[in-house]
């Protein structure tokens, strides 16, 4: 199964993680939005993090000095 659909296992392992208590309708809407691709590439834009120093911010936000 992972070597003719890998989408189809996540997509059955997200569905299985909602639990018996989300109503079957709900569930099912809910997974008309997840998409799942096999590959790096796919149609939609990537997020651009940005990287926030928060030690520089404040200097009780530093680990153990």
């Amino acid at each position: 199964m992972r070597a003719e659909k890998p989408t189809l296992l996540v997509k059955n392992a997200v569905k299985r993680m909602m639990g018996r208590r989300t109503a079957v309708a709900l569930a099912d809407k809910r997974l008309t939005k997840l998409h799942v691709y096999a590959g790096t590439e796919h149609k939609h834009a990537a997020q651009n993090p940005i990287v926030i120093d928060f030690a520089g911010l404040n200097r009780k936000n530093k680990r153990g000095e």
